[in-house]
């Protein structure tokens, strides 16, 4: 669970931009099998893909960091509160 927020971020960014290639990427071939989409998508290139396209990757970064220490500071919350 951890993973994501231990690897450096220039593994990650190497990771997601493979993903969001619009030449050969993970998400584009998966999208154009599924025939959702009828041409690649420049995900990264595109104003207004790119904030879309950047919020499931920081997401993914972040949350292992929250997965841990939300509950780590509910834990120690006195139980008299």
């Amino acid at each position: 669970m951890i993973i994501p927020w231990a690897l450096p971020s220039v593994v990650i960014a190497l990771m997601w931009d493979w993903i969001y290639d619009s030449n050969c990427g993970v998400l584009n071939g998966l999208l154009l099998r599924a025939n959702l989409i009828k041409t690649s998508i420049p995900w990264l290139a595109d104003p207004d893909t790119a904030l879309y396209a950047m919020t499931p990757t920081l997401t993914w970064q972040g949350f292992p960091f929250f997965a841990v220490m939300i509950p780590a500071g509910l834990q120690s919350i006195p139980k008299s509160y």
